[in-house]
């Protein structure tokens, strides 16, 4: 069985391993380091991590400077906050004098349903990629997340890797020949029909699913029938919405049917409502002929008003012949 593990705790793990084959690797973090797992890395080396507390731009501008020194600053912190409250700093302290800090985002996307919509980020890529010289990344498991993290210590220049919050499938250990490389994409699995490209935890899922839908056409799939929908989800009837005397005495007496029940239970304007279907028109601008046969089918005695006109018995005898007659 594969290994299943959460990107973030794989990138810990491997942050840890890395602390004594790097001694000027230096891990910072925002009071969130069992949520990062930069636990693991506090416990290897705690003179080299740096927990600054809640002040994301003062942890980006400290590991700024850190990287003027020689070191090879790690800065560590929701996704939401790495992109969101640090950007500023992001942007002019480190992408633009191109320091070698790398921003790790944890929880990004849409996996982090238990936190809320807040600590939702899907905009960290759209913001990181719109930083020039930005390098971004986003492992799909522990494998790649393993050699992910060693590319990165190596690269000089700023970069943003996300981190996932559930636990994913390990996939990338599986395939034959498989290398990683900053930059460049991977293919898992060869084929004819289409191309499914991704990144993170969505990767995972979609190799899961390979080879258990049938084959298609190259047009695509082929469309489902409402009867394999369920009934929840299946589409309402399309209902033909014309003139009564275009559908014949059928159409006529299912639409008196309707206005006498409308009628009956004290839903006048209900009437108009059906009019107004075979108009293919809203009810407001449905012409008084309409109004008088409405009356008409439903034996209704009653005037009806349409807009500010009421009209009495007689005229809707006179519209409906009317009516009928230039139908």
């Amino acid at each position: 069985m594969a290994e299943k593990i959460a990107t973030r705790e794989a990138y810990g793990m491997a942050l840890a391993a890395l602390a004594e084959k790097y001694p000027d690797l230096v891990c910072f973090d925002a009071d969130l380091a069992g949520a990062t797992m930069t636990k693991y890395f506090k416990a290897a080396c705690p003179e080299r991590f740096f927990d600054m507390g809640i002040a994301e731009a003062d942890m980006v501008g400290v590991a700024a400077g850190m990287s003027l020194c020689g070191f090879k600053p790690f800065v560590n912190t929701f996704a939401m906050f790495a992109a969101g409250r640090a950007w500023e700093q992001v942007r002019n302290s480190v992408a633009y004098p191109h320091l070698n800090v790398k921003v790790v985002g944890s929880h990004g996307g849409l996996s982090v349903g238990e936190d809320g919509a807040t600590h939702q980020c899907i905009e960290d890529f759209a913001i990181m990629r719109a930083i020039p010289g930005m390098l971004v990344l986003c492992p799909c498991d522990g494998n790649e997340m393993r050699l992910a993290v060693e590319a990165l210590v190596n690269y000089e220049g700023p970069a943003y890797m996300r981190l996932g919050r559930l636990a994913v499938e390990t996939v990338t250990d599986s395939i034959p020949d498989y290398r990683f490389e900053l930059g460049k994409g991977a293919t898992l699995r060869d084929g004819t029909d289409v191309t499914i490209m991704d990144d993170g935890a969505g990767i995972g899922l979609a190799h899961h699913r390979r080879g258990q839908c049938p084959r298609r056409s190259w047009r695509g799939s082929r469309r489902i029938s409402e009867r394999e929908l369920p009934r929840a989800r299946r589409p309402p009837r399309r209902q033909r919405r014309v003139w009564p005397q275009r559908q014949g005495p059928a159409g006529a007496r299912r639409l008196r049917r309707q206005c006498r029940r409308h009628h009956r239970q004290g839903q006048a304007g209900a009437g108009h409502k059906e009019i107004s279907r075979a108009y293919k028109q809203p009810p407001r601008s449905i012409p008084g002929a309409a109004v008088s046969v409405c009356q008409k089918v439903c034996f209704c005695s009653r005037p009806l008003s349409a807009g500010r006109t009421t009209l009495s018995a007689r005229q809707n005898v006179l519209f409906l012949r009317e009516s009928l007659a230039n139908s």
